[in-house]
Protein backbone atom coordinates (compact mmCIF):
# COMPACT_ATOMS: atom_id res chain seq x y z
CA UNK A 1 0.00 0.00 0.00
CA UNK A 2 1.40 3.45 -0.87
CA UNK A 3 2.50 5.46 2.14
CA UNK A 4 0.20 8.45 2.62
CA UNK A 5 1.46 9.57 5.99
CA UNK A 6 4.46 10.75 7.95
CA UNK A 7 4.26 9.29 11.44
CA UNK A 8 6.78 8.75 14.20
CA UNK A 9 7.04 8.44 17.97
CA UNK A 10 9.47 10.48 20.06
CA UNK A 11 10.93 9.23 23.33
CA UNK A 12 10.11 11.53 26.24
CA UNK A 13 11.53 9.59 29.20
CA UNK A 14 14.46 7.41 30.22
CA UNK A 15 17.36 6.77 27.86
CA UNK A 16 15.11 7.38 24.83
CA UNK A 17 14.52 11.10 25.48
CA UNK A 18 14.75 12.94 22.17
CA UNK A 19 15.05 9.73 20.11
CA UNK A 20 12.65 9.54 17.16
CA UNK A 21 11.42 6.29 15.60
CA UNK A 22 9.85 6.46 12.14
CA UNK A 23 6.77 4.31 11.61
CA UNK A 24 7.46 3.17 8.05
CA UNK A 25 5.75 -0.22 8.03
CA UNK A 26 2.08 -1.17 8.10
CA UNK A 27 2.59 -2.44 11.65
CA UNK A 28 5.38 -1.78 14.14
CA UNK A 29 5.85 -3.91 17.26
CA UNK A 30 7.23 -2.17 20.36
CA UNK A 31 8.73 -4.27 23.15
CA UNK A 32 11.78 -5.61 24.92
CA UNK A 33 12.65 -8.48 22.55
CA UNK A 34 15.15 -8.23 19.70
CA UNK A 35 12.39 -9.15 17.27
CA UNK A 36 10.54 -5.92 18.09
CA UNK A 37 10.94 -3.26 15.41
CA UNK A 38 11.34 -0.70 18.20
CA UNK A 39 13.23 -2.33 21.06
CA UNK A 40 13.08 -0.72 24.50
CA UNK A 41 15.25 -2.15 27.25
CA UNK A 42 12.73 -1.41 29.98
CA UNK A 43 12.18 -4.13 32.63
CA UNK A 44 8.56 -2.99 32.87
CA UNK A 45 7.92 -3.68 29.18
CA UNK A 46 6.89 -7.07 27.85
CA UNK A 47 8.90 -8.74 25.09
CA UNK A 48 6.18 -7.92 22.56
CA UNK A 49 4.26 -5.20 24.37
CA UNK A 50 2.17 -3.31 21.79
CA UNK A 51 1.75 -2.85 18.06
CA UNK A 52 1.08 0.35 16.09
CA UNK A 53 -0.87 -0.22 12.90
CA UNK A 54 -1.89 2.09 10.08
CA UNK A 55 -5.59 2.12 9.34
CA UNK A 56 -7.60 4.18 6.88
CA UNK A 57 -6.96 7.79 7.78
CA UNK A 58 -4.75 7.29 10.84
CA UNK A 59 -2.92 5.03 13.30
CA UNK A 60 -4.17 2.57 15.91
CA UNK A 61 -2.21 1.14 18.85
CA UNK A 62 -3.12 -2.26 20.32
CA UNK A 63 -1.86 -3.92 23.48
CA UNK A 64 -0.43 -7.42 22.86
CA UNK A 65 -1.37 -8.90 26.22
CA UNK A 66 1.40 -7.11 28.10
CA UNK A 67 1.93 -7.60 31.83
CA UNK A 68 1.62 -3.97 32.88
CA UNK A 69 -0.64 -2.72 30.11
CA UNK A 70 -0.38 0.01 27.48
CA UNK A 71 -1.45 3.58 28.27
CA UNK A 72 -2.52 6.45 25.99
CA UNK A 73 -2.75 9.86 27.68
CA UNK A 74 -2.72 8.14 31.08
CA UNK A 75 -5.54 5.67 30.39
CA UNK A 76 -5.01 1.94 29.95
CA UNK A 77 -6.20 0.70 26.55
CA UNK A 78 -6.68 -2.49 24.62
CA UNK A 79 -6.97 -0.64 21.31
CA UNK A 80 -7.08 3.09 20.66
CA UNK A 81 -6.86 5.45 17.71
CA UNK A 82 -3.83 7.72 18.00
CA UNK A 83 -3.93 11.45 17.39
CA UNK A 84 -1.06 13.83 16.87
CA UNK A 85 0.42 14.74 20.26
CA UNK A 86 -0.88 11.70 22.18
CA UNK A 87 1.34 10.31 24.96
CA UNK A 88 2.03 6.55 24.88
CA UNK A 89 3.36 4.81 28.00
CA UNK A 90 4.89 1.32 27.82
CA UNK A 91 6.32 0.10 31.10
CA UNK A 92 8.25 3.06 32.49
CA UNK A 93 8.99 4.51 29.04
CA UNK A 94 6.90 7.26 27.45
CA UNK A 95 6.61 8.41 23.84
CA UNK A 96 4.86 11.27 22.07
CA UNK A 97 3.01 10.34 18.87
CA UNK A 98 3.41 12.59 15.81
CA UNK A 99 1.31 12.29 12.69
CA UNK A 100 1.32 14.38 9.51
CA UNK A 101 -1.04 13.12 6.79
CA UNK A 102 0.08 13.50 3.22
CA UNK A 103 -1.61 16.36 1.34
CA UNK A 104 -2.86 13.91 -1.27
CA UNK A 105 -4.80 12.08 1.40
CA UNK A 106 -6.85 15.16 2.38
CA UNK A 107 -10.56 14.56 3.08
CA UNK A 108 -13.09 14.40 0.25
CA UNK A 109 -15.16 17.59 -0.17
CA UNK A 110 -18.60 17.42 -1.82
CA UNK A 111 -19.27 20.17 -4.33
CA UNK A 112 -22.72 21.69 -3.75
CA UNK A 113 -23.48 22.20 -7.44
CA UNK A 114 -23.30 18.61 -8.62
CA UNK A 115 -22.62 16.66 -5.39
CA UNK A 116 -19.62 14.95 -7.06
CA UNK A 117 -16.84 13.86 -4.67
CA UNK A 118 -13.67 15.83 -5.42
CA UNK A 119 -10.32 15.55 -3.68
CA UNK A 120 -9.40 19.15 -2.77
CA UNK A 121 -6.15 20.01 -1.01
CA UNK A 122 -6.35 22.78 1.64
CA UNK A 123 -4.84 25.44 -0.64
CA UNK A 124 -7.34 24.53 -3.36
CA UNK A 125 -10.24 24.63 -0.88
CA UNK A 126 -9.44 28.29 -0.17
CA UNK A 127 -9.57 29.09 -3.87
CA UNK A 128 -12.90 27.29 -4.21
CA UNK A 129 -14.37 29.21 -1.27
CA UNK A 130 -13.32 32.56 -2.74
CA UNK A 131 -15.08 31.76 -6.02
CA UNK A 132 -12.03 32.48 -8.17
CA UNK A 133 -11.53 31.09 -11.64
CA UNK A 134 -8.92 28.66 -12.97
CA UNK A 135 -6.52 28.78 -15.90
CA UNK A 136 -8.05 27.37 -19.09
CA UNK A 137 -4.65 26.00 -20.15
CA UNK A 138 -3.24 24.20 -17.05
CA UNK A 139 -6.06 24.39 -14.49
CA UNK A 140 -4.12 26.43 -11.91
CA UNK A 141 -6.12 28.73 -9.61
CA UNK A 142 -6.28 32.43 -10.60
CA UNK A 143 -6.79 35.29 -8.16
CA UNK A 144 -9.04 38.18 -9.08
CA UNK A 145 -6.14 40.55 -9.66
CA UNK A 146 -4.14 38.14 -11.86
CA UNK A 147 -4.25 38.73 -15.62
CA UNK A 148 -1.84 35.92 -16.44
CA UNK A 149 -1.56 32.39 -15.03
CA UNK A 150 1.34 32.17 -12.55
CA UNK A 151 2.08 28.60 -13.68
CA UNK A 152 2.07 28.62 -17.48
CA UNK A 153 1.78 32.33 -18.43
CA UNK A 154 -1.54 31.99 -20.26
CA UNK A 155 -3.69 35.16 -19.92
CA UNK A 156 -7.08 35.01 -18.29
CA UNK A 157 -9.68 33.96 -20.86
CA UNK A 158 -11.24 36.97 -22.59
CA UNK A 159 -8.81 39.54 -21.17
CA UNK A 160 -5.66 39.47 -23.27
CA UNK A 161 -3.94 37.63 -26.07
CA UNK A 162 -1.52 34.87 -25.07
CA UNK A 163 2.04 35.88 -24.44
CA UNK A 164 4.78 34.49 -26.66
CA UNK A 165 7.19 33.00 -24.12
CA UNK A 166 10.10 32.74 -26.52
CA UNK A 167 10.00 36.42 -27.57
CA UNK A 168 8.68 38.36 -24.62
CA UNK A 169 10.18 37.78 -21.17
CA UNK A 170 7.63 37.28 -18.39
CA UNK A 171 6.90 40.36 -16.38
CA UNK A 172 8.14 40.21 -12.77
CA UNK A 173 5.50 39.82 -10.14
CA UNK A 174 4.79 43.11 -8.36
CA UNK A 175 6.08 43.50 -4.82
CA UNK A 176 3.22 43.67 -2.37
CA UNK A 177 3.46 46.33 0.31
CA UNK A 178 2.06 45.51 3.73
CA UNK A 179 -0.84 47.86 4.25
CA UNK A 180 -4.15 47.91 5.97
CA UNK A 181 -5.77 49.42 2.89
CA UNK A 182 -7.13 47.01 0.26
CA UNK A 183 -5.19 46.82 -2.97
CA UNK A 184 -6.69 48.67 -5.94
CA UNK A 185 -7.14 46.55 -9.04
CA UNK A 186 -4.66 47.39 -11.80
CA UNK A 187 -5.96 49.50 -14.71
CA UNK A 188 -7.26 47.66 -17.73
CA UNK A 189 -4.67 47.00 -20.39
CA UNK A 190 -5.71 47.74 -23.98
CA UNK A 191 -4.38 45.08 -26.33
CA UNK A 192 -2.01 46.51 -28.97
CA UNK A 193 -3.37 47.05 -32.47
CA UNK A 194 -1.81 45.63 -35.62
CA UNK A 195 1.55 47.17 -36.60
CA UNK A 196 1.30 50.04 -39.20
CA UNK A 197 1.94 49.11 -42.82
CA UNK A 198 5.19 50.70 -44.05
CA UNK A 199 4.71 53.12 -47.04
CA UNK A 200 5.66 51.81 -50.45
CA UNK A 201 8.82 53.46 -51.85
CA UNK A 202 8.28 55.86 -54.70
CA UNK A 203 9.67 54.74 -58.10
CA UNK A 204 13.00 56.27 -59.03
CA UNK A 205 14.40 57.29 -62.34
CA UNK A 206 18.01 57.18 -63.58
CA UNK A 207 18.39 60.86 -62.81
CA UNK A 208 16.57 61.06 -59.49
CA UNK A 209 18.69 59.27 -56.82
CA UNK A 210 18.78 55.79 -58.62
CA UNK A 211 21.78 53.79 -59.87
CA UNK A 212 23.36 55.40 -62.91
CA UNK A 213 23.84 53.26 -66.02
CA UNK A 214 27.45 54.40 -66.20
CA UNK A 215 28.30 52.60 -63.00
CA UNK A 216 26.57 49.43 -64.18
CA UNK A 217 28.81 49.35 -67.24
CA UNK A 218 31.96 49.86 -65.17
CA UNK A 219 31.13 47.06 -62.72
CA UNK A 220 30.18 44.64 -65.50
CA UNK A 221 33.46 45.27 -67.30
CA UNK A 222 35.39 44.56 -64.11
CA UNK A 223 33.75 41.13 -63.75
CA UNK A 224 34.66 40.22 -67.34
CA UNK A 225 38.34 41.08 -66.78
CA UNK A 226 38.39 39.07 -63.53
CA UNK A 227 36.90 35.99 -65.20
CA UNK A 228 39.53 36.09 -67.99
CA UNK A 229 42.34 36.28 -65.41
CA UNK A 230 41.01 33.28 -63.44
CA UNK A 231 40.70 31.16 -66.59
CA UNK A 232 44.27 31.96 -67.65
CA UNK A 233 45.62 31.00 -64.25
CA UNK A 234 43.77 27.67 -64.30
CA UNK A 235 45.18 26.79 -67.74
CA UNK A 236 48.71 27.65 -66.61
CA UNK A 237 48.46 25.37 -63.60
CA UNK A 238 47.19 22.41 -65.61
CA UNK A 239 43.71 22.15 -64.17
CA UNK A 240 42.27 21.51 -67.62
CA UNK A 241 44.83 18.84 -68.66
CA UNK A 242 43.67 15.51 -70.08
CA UNK A 243 45.12 13.53 -67.12
CA UNK A 244 42.63 12.15 -64.58
CA UNK A 245 42.79 14.43 -61.56
CA UNK A 246 43.05 13.01 -58.08
CA UNK A 247 39.81 12.99 -56.15
CA UNK A 248 39.38 15.99 -53.95
CA UNK A 249 37.34 15.89 -50.81
CA UNK A 250 34.15 17.84 -51.10
CA UNK A 251 34.16 21.19 -49.38
CA UNK A 252 31.24 21.53 -47.01
CA UNK A 253 28.62 24.11 -47.68
CA UNK A 254 29.53 27.28 -45.74
CA UNK A 255 26.00 27.53 -44.42
CA UNK A 256 26.22 23.98 -43.06
CA UNK A 257 29.58 24.66 -41.42
CA UNK A 258 28.22 27.78 -39.78
CA UNK A 259 25.15 26.00 -38.47
CA UNK A 260 27.19 23.20 -36.85
CA UNK A 261 28.81 24.14 -33.54
CA UNK A 262 30.06 20.67 -32.52
CA UNK A 263 32.63 18.83 -34.63
CA UNK A 264 32.04 15.12 -35.04
CA UNK A 265 35.42 13.70 -33.98
CA UNK A 266 34.62 10.36 -35.60
CA UNK A 267 35.21 12.02 -39.01
CA UNK A 268 38.71 13.23 -38.08
CA UNK A 269 41.62 11.19 -39.49
CA UNK A 270 44.97 11.18 -37.72
CA UNK A 271 47.69 11.26 -40.42
CA UNK A 272 50.08 8.33 -40.28
CA UNK A 273 52.05 9.17 -43.47
CA UNK A 274 55.60 10.50 -43.75
CA UNK A 275 56.08 12.96 -46.65
CA UNK A 276 59.32 13.17 -48.63
CA UNK A 277 61.05 16.51 -47.99
CA UNK A 278 62.42 18.82 -50.78
CA UNK A 279 59.93 17.96 -53.53
CA UNK A 280 61.05 19.24 -56.94
CA UNK A 281 58.56 21.84 -58.21
CA UNK A 282 57.93 19.98 -61.47
CA UNK A 283 57.37 16.53 -59.95
CA UNK A 284 54.24 15.10 -58.38
CA UNK A 285 54.80 14.61 -54.63
CA UNK A 286 55.10 10.99 -53.51
CA UNK A 287 53.57 9.68 -50.31
CA UNK A 288 55.14 6.90 -48.25
CA UNK A 289 52.54 5.20 -46.04
CA UNK A 290 53.88 3.66 -42.84
CA UNK A 291 51.74 1.01 -41.12
CA UNK A 292 51.57 1.59 -37.38
CA UNK A 293 51.38 -1.53 -35.20
CA UNK A 294 47.94 -2.14 -33.73
CA UNK A 295 47.87 -1.88 -29.93
CA UNK A 296 47.42 -5.24 -28.26
CA UNK A 297 44.57 -5.32 -25.71
CA UNK A 298 45.67 -5.93 -22.17
CA UNK A 299 43.52 -7.48 -19.48
CA UNK A 300 42.75 -5.26 -16.51
CA UNK A 301 44.08 -6.70 -13.27
CA UNK A 302 41.46 -8.29 -11.07
CA UNK A 303 40.46 -6.06 -8.16
CA UNK A 304 42.07 -7.03 -4.93
CA UNK A 305 39.62 -7.88 -2.16
CA UNK A 306 39.82 -5.96 1.08
CA UNK A 307 40.96 -8.10 4.00
CA UNK A 308 40.39 -7.17 7.63
CA UNK A 309 41.02 -9.28 10.67
CA UNK A 310 42.22 -12.25 8.62
CA UNK A 311 38.99 -12.36 6.60
CA UNK A 312 37.56 -10.68 3.53
CA UNK A 313 33.90 -11.74 3.96
CA UNK A 314 31.23 -11.92 6.63
CA UNK A 315 28.16 -14.14 6.64
CA UNK A 316 25.07 -12.72 8.33
CA UNK A 317 21.30 -13.14 8.48
CA UNK A 318 18.67 -10.70 7.16
CA UNK A 319 14.89 -10.75 6.90
CA UNK A 320 14.86 -8.33 3.94
CA UNK A 321 13.05 -10.93 1.82
CA UNK A 322 10.50 -11.85 4.49
CA UNK A 323 11.92 -15.01 6.10
CA UNK A 324 15.45 -14.75 7.55
CA UNK A 325 18.10 -16.00 5.10
CA UNK A 326 21.91 -16.15 5.18
CA UNK A 327 23.84 -13.61 3.10
CA UNK A 328 27.53 -13.12 2.32
CA UNK A 329 29.15 -9.69 2.05
CA UNK A 330 32.69 -8.32 1.71
CA UNK A 331 34.08 -6.63 4.80
CA UNK A 332 34.01 -3.29 2.94
CA UNK A 333 30.26 -3.66 2.30
CA UNK A 334 30.54 -4.61 -1.39
CA UNK A 335 29.38 -7.66 -3.40
CA UNK A 336 26.55 -8.76 -1.17
CA UNK A 337 24.66 -11.88 -2.24
CA UNK A 338 22.32 -14.49 -0.80
CA UNK A 339 23.54 -17.97 0.21
CA UNK A 340 20.31 -19.67 1.33
CA UNK A 341 16.76 -19.54 0.02
CA UNK A 342 14.78 -21.81 2.31
CA UNK A 343 11.02 -21.58 2.76
CA UNK A 344 11.48 -22.15 6.50
CA UNK A 345 14.33 -19.62 6.81
CA UNK A 346 17.92 -20.04 8.02
CA UNK A 347 20.05 -18.34 10.67
CA UNK A 348 23.01 -18.74 13.10
CA UNK A 349 25.74 -19.23 10.44
CA UNK A 350 29.04 -20.70 11.70
CA UNK A 351 32.15 -21.13 9.48
CA UNK A 352 34.55 -24.04 9.70
CA UNK A 353 38.18 -23.05 10.46
CA UNK A 354 39.15 -23.39 6.77
CA UNK A 355 36.23 -21.19 5.62
CA UNK A 356 34.88 -23.85 3.24
CA UNK A 357 31.95 -25.27 5.26
CA UNK A 358 29.02 -23.42 6.80
CA UNK A 359 26.78 -24.77 9.57
CA UNK A 360 23.43 -23.11 10.26
CA UNK A 361 20.04 -23.53 11.94
CA UNK A 362 16.69 -24.06 10.19
CA UNK A 363 13.72 -23.48 10.48
CA UNK A 364 14.22 -19.88 11.58
CA UNK A 365 11.47 -17.27 11.39
CA UNK A 366 13.04 -14.55 13.56
CA UNK A 367 16.07 -13.68 15.69
CA UNK A 368 15.49 -15.69 18.87
CA UNK A 369 17.34 -17.19 21.83
CA UNK A 370 15.66 -20.56 21.27
CA UNK A 371 14.55 -22.27 18.04
CA UNK A 372 11.82 -24.84 18.60
CA UNK A 373 11.68 -27.70 16.11
CA UNK A 374 14.90 -26.63 14.38
CA UNK A 375 17.86 -28.69 13.12
CA UNK A 376 21.54 -28.05 12.36
CA UNK A 377 22.61 -28.30 8.70
CA UNK A 378 26.04 -28.19 7.05
CA UNK A 379 26.87 -27.16 3.47
CA UNK A 380 30.03 -26.54 1.47
CA UNK A 381 30.76 -23.06 0.05
CA UNK A 382 33.49 -23.04 -2.61
CA UNK A 383 36.00 -20.30 -3.44
CA UNK A 384 33.50 -18.77 -5.90
CA UNK A 385 30.96 -18.52 -3.05
CA UNK A 386 28.70 -21.18 -4.58
CA UNK A 387 26.93 -23.23 -1.87
CA UNK A 388 26.26 -26.95 -2.14
CA UNK A 389 23.11 -28.78 -1.15
CA UNK A 390 22.91 -28.80 2.67
CA UNK A 391 23.01 -32.00 4.69
CA UNK A 392 21.38 -32.64 8.06
CA UNK A 393 24.01 -32.95 10.78
CA UNK A 394 22.05 -35.29 13.05
CA UNK A 395 18.43 -36.39 13.37
CA UNK A 396 16.55 -33.88 15.49
CA UNK A 397 14.86 -35.14 18.64
CA UNK A 398 12.73 -33.29 21.16
CA UNK A 399 12.12 -29.57 20.64
CA UNK A 400 15.09 -28.80 18.41
CA UNK A 401 18.83 -28.37 17.79
CA UNK A 402 20.51 -24.96 17.28
CA UNK A 403 23.56 -22.79 18.25
CA UNK A 404 26.22 -24.61 16.13
CA UNK A 405 29.92 -23.91 16.83
CA UNK A 406 33.02 -25.57 15.28
CA UNK A 407 35.94 -27.20 17.07
CA UNK A 408 39.41 -25.77 16.40
CA UNK A 409 40.29 -28.61 13.98
CA UNK A 410 37.00 -28.49 12.06
CA UNK A 411 36.19 -32.15 12.82
CA UNK A 412 33.40 -31.68 15.37
CA UNK A 413 30.50 -29.36 16.13
CA UNK A 414 29.02 -28.30 19.45
CA UNK A 415 25.33 -27.31 19.58
CA UNK A 416 22.36 -26.86 21.90
CA UNK A 417 19.74 -29.63 21.90
CA UNK A 418 16.42 -30.27 23.62
CA UNK A 419 16.62 -34.04 23.03
CA UNK A 420 16.75 -34.67 26.81
CA UNK A 421 13.70 -32.50 27.56
CA UNK A 422 15.77 -29.45 28.53
CA UNK A 423 18.51 -27.52 26.68
CA UNK A 424 21.91 -29.25 26.94
CA UNK A 425 25.24 -28.97 25.12
CA UNK A 426 26.11 -31.83 22.74
CA UNK A 427 29.07 -32.46 20.44
CA UNK A 428 29.15 -34.57 17.28
CA UNK A 429 31.50 -35.32 14.38
CA UNK A 430 30.96 -33.62 11.03
CA UNK A 431 30.16 -37.07 9.66
CA UNK A 432 27.19 -37.31 12.06
CA UNK A 433 28.89 -39.82 14.38
CA UNK A 434 30.01 -39.69 18.01
CA UNK A 435 27.10 -37.77 19.59
CA UNK A 436 27.96 -36.83 23.20
CA UNK A 437 26.23 -34.83 25.97
CA UNK A 438 28.99 -32.83 27.69
CA UNK A 439 26.89 -31.58 30.64
CA UNK A 440 24.32 -34.17 31.57
CA UNK A 441 22.72 -32.39 34.51
CA UNK A 442 19.44 -30.76 35.50
CA UNK A 443 20.44 -27.23 34.53
CA UNK A 444 19.44 -25.38 31.39
CA UNK A 445 22.58 -24.89 29.25
CA UNK A 446 22.91 -23.28 25.81
CA UNK A 447 25.04 -21.12 23.44
CA UNK A 448 28.37 -23.06 23.28
CA UNK A 449 31.69 -21.51 22.19
CA UNK A 450 34.63 -23.88 21.72
CA UNK A 451 38.07 -22.87 23.10
CA UNK A 452 40.76 -22.52 20.37
CA UNK A 453 42.83 -25.35 21.89
CA UNK A 454 39.78 -27.62 21.96
CA UNK A 455 40.11 -28.41 25.67
CA UNK A 456 36.91 -26.82 26.94
CA UNK A 457 33.69 -25.12 25.90
CA UNK A 458 32.21 -21.88 27.23
CA UNK A 459 28.44 -22.14 27.70
CA UNK A 460 25.56 -20.13 29.15
CA UNK A 461 23.77 -21.71 32.09
CA UNK A 462 20.68 -20.68 34.05
CA UNK A 463 21.60 -22.31 37.35
CA UNK A 464 20.10 -20.58 40.37
CA UNK A 465 17.94 -18.39 38.15
CA UNK A 466 20.95 -16.39 36.90
CA UNK A 467 22.38 -16.43 33.39
CA UNK A 468 26.13 -16.91 33.71
CA UNK A 469 29.04 -18.21 31.63
CA UNK A 470 30.37 -21.59 32.72
CA UNK A 471 33.31 -23.62 31.41
CA UNK A 472 33.01 -27.36 30.75
CA UNK A 473 35.59 -29.85 29.38
CA UNK A 474 34.90 -30.72 25.74
CA UNK A 475 34.51 -34.41 26.61
CA UNK A 476 32.31 -33.73 29.66
CA UNK A 477 33.21 -33.49 33.31
CA UNK A 478 33.24 -30.94 36.10
CA UNK A 479 31.81 -27.53 35.19
CA UNK A 480 33.15 -24.25 36.59
CA UNK A 481 31.37 -20.91 36.90
CA UNK A 482 33.21 -18.18 35.07
CA UNK A 483 31.22 -14.91 35.35
CA UNK A 484 29.35 -13.09 38.12
CA UNK A 485 27.03 -10.74 36.26
CA UNK A 486 24.97 -9.45 39.21
CA UNK A 487 21.72 -10.65 37.69
CA UNK A 488 22.13 -8.73 34.41
CA UNK A 489 21.18 -10.50 31.19
CA UNK A 490 24.18 -11.86 29.27
CA UNK A 491 24.32 -13.70 25.94
CA UNK A 492 26.45 -15.00 23.05
CA UNK A 493 29.89 -15.82 24.54
CA UNK A 494 32.67 -15.98 21.93
CA UNK A 495 36.22 -17.19 22.65
CA UNK A 496 39.06 -15.11 21.19
CA UNK A 497 41.36 -16.89 18.67
CA UNK A 498 44.33 -16.71 21.07
CA UNK A 499 42.28 -18.25 23.89
CA UNK A 500 42.97 -15.39 26.30
CA UNK A 501 39.62 -13.54 26.29
CA UNK A 502 35.92 -14.33 26.20
CA UNK A 503 33.70 -11.68 24.64
CA UNK A 504 29.95 -11.58 25.30
CA UNK A 505 26.85 -9.39 25.34
CA UNK A 506 25.63 -7.88 28.61
CA UNK A 507 22.86 -5.40 29.48
CA UNK A 508 24.36 -2.29 31.10
CA UNK A 509 22.14 0.71 31.95
CA UNK A 510 19.30 -0.86 29.97
CA UNK A 511 21.45 -1.13 26.82
CA UNK A 512 23.09 -4.26 25.37
CA UNK A 513 26.85 -3.74 25.42
CA UNK A 514 29.96 -5.77 24.54
CA UNK A 515 32.03 -6.95 27.52
CA UNK A 516 35.36 -8.81 27.58
CA UNK A 517 36.86 -10.84 30.42
CA UNK A 518 40.33 -12.32 30.74
CA UNK A 519 40.52 -16.09 31.05
CA UNK A 520 43.66 -15.76 33.19
CA UNK A 521 41.77 -13.60 35.73
CA UNK A 522 39.14 -16.28 36.17
CA UNK A 523 36.30 -14.05 35.01
CA UNK A 524 36.61 -11.67 37.96
CA UNK A 525 37.24 -8.42 36.08
CA UNK A 526 35.02 -7.27 33.21
CA UNK A 527 36.02 -4.66 30.62
CA UNK A 528 33.40 -2.88 28.54
CA UNK A 529 34.25 -2.36 24.87
CA UNK A 530 33.99 1.37 23.99
CA UNK A 531 33.72 2.99 27.42
CA UNK A 532 33.90 6.58 26.15
CA UNK A 533 32.62 8.64 23.24
CA UNK A 534 29.44 8.28 21.21
CA UNK A 535 29.89 4.51 20.82
CA UNK A 536 29.59 4.11 24.60
CA UNK A 537 25.87 4.95 24.26
CA UNK A 538 25.18 2.77 21.22
CA UNK A 539 23.44 -0.63 21.45
CA UNK A 540 25.74 -3.53 20.50
CA UNK A 541 24.90 -7.24 20.59
CA UNK A 542 25.89 -10.70 19.30
CA UNK A 543 29.69 -10.15 19.12
CA UNK A 544 32.00 -12.26 16.94
CA UNK A 545 35.82 -12.18 16.94
CA UNK A 546 37.67 -11.87 13.64
CA UNK A 547 40.05 -14.76 12.81
CA UNK A 548 43.10 -12.73 13.91
CA UNK A 549 41.46 -11.42 17.10
CA UNK A 550 41.92 -7.75 16.15
CA UNK A 551 38.37 -6.91 15.01
CA UNK A 552 34.84 -7.50 16.30
CA UNK A 553 31.68 -7.87 14.22
CA UNK A 554 28.33 -7.29 15.93
CA UNK A 555 24.72 -6.19 15.50
CA UNK A 556 24.18 -2.43 15.88
CA UNK A 557 21.18 -0.12 15.67
CA UNK A 558 22.40 3.41 16.47
CA UNK A 559 19.11 5.01 15.36
CA UNK A 560 17.11 2.71 17.60
CA UNK A 561 15.35 0.98 14.70
CA UNK A 562 17.56 -0.12 11.79
CA UNK A 563 19.66 -3.17 12.77
CA UNK A 564 22.87 -3.49 10.71
CA UNK A 565 26.09 -5.49 10.86
CA UNK A 566 28.97 -3.30 12.07
CA UNK A 567 32.66 -3.88 12.72
CA UNK A 568 35.33 -2.12 14.78
CA UNK A 569 38.75 -2.81 16.19
CA UNK A 570 38.98 -4.32 19.65
CA UNK A 571 40.47 -0.96 20.70
CA UNK A 572 37.13 0.71 19.78
CA UNK A 573 38.45 2.46 16.67
CA UNK A 574 37.61 2.33 12.95
CA UNK A 575 33.88 1.75 13.48
CA UNK A 576 31.96 1.12 10.26
CA UNK A 577 28.63 -0.40 9.29
CA UNK A 578 29.01 -3.19 6.74
CA UNK A 579 25.34 -3.79 5.90
CA UNK A 580 22.96 -0.87 5.42
CA UNK A 581 19.69 -2.43 4.30
CA UNK A 582 16.66 -1.13 6.28
CA UNK A 583 15.72 -4.72 7.16
CA UNK A 584 16.79 -6.55 10.34
CA UNK A 585 20.39 -7.85 9.98
CA UNK A 586 21.94 -10.05 12.70
CA UNK A 587 24.10 -13.16 13.44
CA UNK A 588 27.45 -12.00 11.98
CA UNK A 589 30.15 -14.65 11.31
CA UNK A 590 33.62 -13.89 9.87
CA UNK A 591 34.70 -16.21 7.07
CA UNK A 592 38.35 -17.28 7.55
CA UNK A 593 40.60 -16.84 4.52
CA UNK A 594 40.69 -19.99 2.38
Amino acid sequence: MAQEHDAWIEGTSGELVGREFKLIEEETIVGRSKESKIQILDPGASREHAVIRFSSGGCVIEDLGSTRGTYVNGEVIQSAELKDGDTITIGDTSFRFHYEPDIESAPTVMAEEDAIATMIAPSEMMVAEQGESRCAQCGAALRAEEKFCGECGTPRSGDMKPRVEDDVPPAPEPTRQASAMPEEPPPAVTPPGPPPTPPSPAPTSPTSGGIHWKWIAIVGGGFVVLAIAIAATAIALGFFSEEEPESIAAIPDPTEAQSTSIIDTTELIVPTAIFTPLIPPTLTPTVEVVELPSPQPTEAPAPLGVTLGGASQIAFVSNRGGRPQIYLINVDGSEEHQLTDLAAGACQPAWSPDGMMLAYTSPCNANRDEYSGSSVFVMNVDAQDVPSEPSLLVATLGSGDYDPDWSYDGLRLAFTSWRTGRPQIFTIGVDGKGLRNVNDDLAFNWSPSWAPDGSQIAILSGRGGLEEIWLVPDDGGEEKRYTHSDGQDIARPDWSPDGGTILFEKVIDNLPRLVAISVADGGVRETQVCQEGRLSFQPMSEPAWSPDGQWIAFEAWPDGANHNIAILRASCTDYQEVSTDPALDFDAAWRPEQ
